[in-house]
């Protein structure tokens, strides 16, 4: 299993250029993971689970899609 972090660039819907944020996450390997999955822990931190095999942009790809929430 392994863990890293990352950090996602995000431009919020309706921002101006210059406003971007980012987003940290956290994430780790699964040999048992089927599928990308999104962990977000209240006010502490976001983890993305990846298969073993997945493509690392997947974990950004993962965190940019969720951002709304």
């Amino acid at each position: 299993m392994s863990i890293h972090t990352g950090t996602s660039h995000l431009t919020p819907p309706g921002a101006g250029e210059g406003q971007a944020s980012e987003i940290e996450y956290t994430v780790r390997r699964s040999s048992r993971a089927r599928r990308v999955r999104v962990n977000v822990r209240a006010h502490t931190d976001v983890e993305v689970v990846l298969p073993a095999h997945a493509p690392e942009r997947a974990a950004a790809a993962a965190v940019r899609e969720l951002a709304p929430w």
